[in-house]
């Protein structure tokens, strides 16, 4: 199988580190050595990297090519073959429960409880959530732009809508890092231009964003560490 490519911002290939995160920069995201399969499909091998405070990581791939395999072994929710992740001090593995409060995932599908209205789901986040942000339910949905629905149960908004309730978890919630699977699903361009935004404020406050897409998205100026995943299958 075709090697992965780490590269930097400047589109040039840097070499991975490896060893421990730097025990000063708590918020730094590392991977080691990191193998993983799904089913008889090679994902990576011997995957390193580390993406630091302001920083996003890119996970880049066709469909199929297994960015949201790898993006979950990257946020705890699965284990990887080999290798570890640790964000700072805390292992994905091995210290899940710290590793967990640090971070804010929001999955490919919108993990919505359509029974309930959109303020009562970011409170139901935010009382999951081990460090809430001062931003509350209510002013978090007005920043997305469903001020007018909040109280309307999610089973009855478009798929868009449902959408920006998901995304605006991550303003409940005061985490280093963002995991943001296929972020732009079933959002128009306006929307798609706040997700943007908001990924660029994350950043701009030293917090870290990796994001698996294959959508077009505007990352002009942000300091990018990507990952390429070759597609085609077989043995690592």
């Amino acid at each position: 199988m075709e090697a992965l490519e780490v590269t930097g911002r400047s589109g040039r290939t840097v070499t991975p580190e490896t060893g421990t995160a730097d025990p000063h920069a708590v918020a730094s995201l590392s991977v080691h050595d990191l193998e993983l399969w799904r089913g008889d499909y090679c994902v990576c091998t011997d995957l390193a990297a580390t993406v630091r405070p302001g920083q996003l990581l890119h996970l880049r791939g066709g469909n199929g090519a297994g960015k949201t395999s790898l993006i979950r072994v990257l946020a705890g929710l699965a284990l990887p073959e080999a290798g570890e992740v640790h964000l700072g001090a805390a292992s994905a593995r091995h210290d899940a429960t710290a590793y967990r409060a640090a971070i804010c995932y929001v999955g490919h599908t919108d993990g919505v409880k359509r029974e309930l209205t959109p303020v009562e789901n970011l409170r139901l986040a935010a009382c999951l959530s081990l460090k809430r942000a001062r931003r509350g339910p209510e002013s978090a949905l007005e920043r997305v732009g469903l001020g007018a629905h909040m109280n309307r149960v999610c089973g009855e908004l478009s798929a868009g809508q449902r959408r920006r309730t998901a995304l605006a978890r991550l303003l409940v919630t005061e985490v280093a890092i963002w995991f943001l699977d296929e972020p732009l699903v079933s959002l128009d361009r306006t929307a798609a231009a706040l997700v943007e935004e908001l990924i660029r404020e994350h950043l701009d406050r030293g917090g870290i964003v990796v994001l698996a897409t294959h959508q077009p998205i505007e990352l002009a100026g942000l300091d990018v560490v990507a990952i390429d995943l070759p597609q085609g299958g077989g043995l690592c």
